[in-house]
């Protein structure tokens, strides 16, 4: 039995690069963390960063803050730039190159990425400022544009979504 015949061996090994801004390999001062929109050197950085992990072993990477953090414009098409998908565009050859998937966080499925979203339309807010409500279509509406943006847009493999980063849907009607 050869390693890669092994039902024993891991099939896939994740690095959890997280921000696409957090790979760089020189630190940013900024006051709104997570900051998005990689620059030139966030690109330079993790590209390094997929020859180490190329080299390592791994085989999927999970970066997250490409077109936006917690802003997706009420207009998410808006956010269609030229020069950040060209940046993503390199990032996601330079990772296939290298046999790695790379997944993405367009958004925290109802809590990541809609602040301005939900101050455009308060009706779907919870109670908590950051998140939708879940038991609003509209909500679903608009997280599955997000979700179509990046299909639409690029060749990802994959998406990272986080349920609770923000915290449940506490008001009465969700806990009903």
């Amino acid at each position: 039995m050869t390693p890669d015949s092994d039902p024993d061996r891991y099939q896939n090994r994740l690095a959890f690069d997280i921000w696409a801004n957090d790979c760089r390999n020189e630190a940013i001062t900024i006051e709104n963390w997570p900051f998005g929109r990689p620059d030139d050197r966030t690109v330079s950085g993790i590209i390094k960063a997929l020859d180490l992990q190329a080299e390592s072993g791994y085989n999927v990477v999970d970066i997250c803050g490409f077109w936006a953090t917690y802003l997706w414009p009420v207009n998410i098409d808006s956010v269609r730039d030229r020069d950040p998908n060209r940046r993503i565009n390199q990032l996601l050859k330079a990772a296939h190159e290298r046999g790695i998937k790379v997944r993405t966080f367009p958004c925290g499925i109802m809590n990541w990425g809609f602040d301005e979203i939900i101050q455009s339309a308060p009706a779907m807010r919870s109670d908590n400022k950051h998140n939708m409500n879940p038991l609003r279509e509209e909500s679903w509406q608009w997280a599955n544009r997000s979700f179509d943006f990046v299909v639409d847009n690029c060749e990802i493999d994959g998406f990272h979504l986080e349920s609770e980063v923000h915290g449940r849907c506490k008001s009465p009607e969700c806990a009903e």
